[in-house]
């Protein structure tokens, strides 16, 4: 199976290519706008590079690269796309697609979102217009590209989301804290609009959604809460202060902190009122936890597994149980 990865030559892409690289059975590229696969997502011109690849994997920027219209191409040529982005504006784009073509779209790839999804799934599995609060902890003070620094700016400056009565909300940026259940214990977790709003009530129909985020150490949160009512009050000075955010994130993250890992913990907690369900996934190392993730993902694809034609969450493509399971082989974290 012949495998591009668009942004492989990334930080969170390298990762991705290295975990590719270990499975029996495929055949990995690395796409990019200077190669060895010349494809620039914002330039239709090179989108024609897809169309020998069975599988494309983009981990690359979507805050500053749209994967809209390379995404809609490789699917009407029957190709498998399969999206990383945690962008939430990007993952509402894409799953609101109508491609025409033989292929599939799935959003939501890796570990969040991807794994959390799968999580929430599971543990609404059978529950009718269930309630669901989704949680991730973990450290900014740790290694990332400059997409994900871009990433963390775009979060604070725009709204964030939830699902209530079964239609998805706008919120503040970050909202109440409450306290979840992480593997490591009790911790206080602020209100995020996290993709995975979308893509879990597109994967079960609940009721409410809540996606939460906690931050390590705790006392992280409160500089979060606090950056975050400054891009809601700093009217025209918005952008700049955004910008200043983001670049010091850079310098932070993507400099002096490049080569550390992050613990993440997921939680998933889905209630009905008759019934009330904890899925719990904890992943020592979050980056390769990310690549993992899009690996378990090609493992479905591999050993048959290939979604429907159109636009899918990763569990709906693969099944959520299917997923997990196929993470467990590849990390030994299993979902408890």
């Amino acid at each position: 199976m012949k495998l591009l990865v668009i942004g492989g030559g990334g930080y969170y892409g390298g990762f991705v290519v290295e975990a590719l690289r270990r499975l029996a059975g495929v055949e990995v590229a690395i796409g990019g706008r200077s190669g060895p696969v010349v494809v620039d997502l914002a330039d239709p011109g090179t989108h024609a590079a897809l169309d020998p690849y069975a599988v494309v994997i983009d981990a690359a920027d979507t805050v500053t690269h749209a994967p809209d219209r390379a995404a809609r191409r490789a699917v009407e040529r029957g190709g498998i796309w399969l999206e990383l982005s945690a962008d939430r504006g990007v993952t509402e784009r894409l799953l609101a697609l109508d491609p025409d073509g033989p292929g599939a779209l799935v959003v939501g790839v890796g570990i969040f979102p991807g794994m959390s999804t799968a999580l929430a799934a599971v543990a609404a599995e059978g529950m009718q217009r269930a309630h669901i609060e989704s949680g991730v902890r973990l450290s900014p003070l740790s290694g990332a590209g400059r997409g994900n620094c871009a990433l963390m700016r775009r979060m604070l400056e725009t709204p964030g989301a939830r699902v209530l009565d079964g239609r998805q909300v706008e919120t503040a940026a970050v909202f109440g804290a409450a306290p979840l259940p992480f593997p490591s214990g009790e911790r206080a977790a602020a209100g995020v609009g996290l993709p995975d709003v979308a893509l879990i009530h597109r994967a079960t129909d609940a009721e409410t959604v809540t996606t939460r985020m906690a931050l390590a150490p705790g006392i992280l949160r409160l500089g979060f809460t606090i950056g975050a009512a400054l891009m809601r009050w700093a009217g025209p000075l918005r952008r700049p202060l955004g910008w200043l955010s983001e670049w010091s994130l850079i310098a932070l993250r993507a400099g002096l902190l490049r080569r550390v890992s992050s613990r993440v913990e997921l939680v998933a907690i889905a209630e009905d009122g008759a019934q009330r369900r904890v899925e719990r996934l904890d992943v020592a190392d979050g980056q390769r936890g990310t690549a993992d993730g899009v690996a378990a993902a090609v493992i479905c694809l591999r050993d048959g597994a290939r979604p429907a034609p159109g636009v899918h969450t990763a569990p709906t493509a693969f099944g959520a149980r299917a997923l997990l399971d196929a993470f467990a082989s590849l990390t030994g974290s299993g979902a408890n």
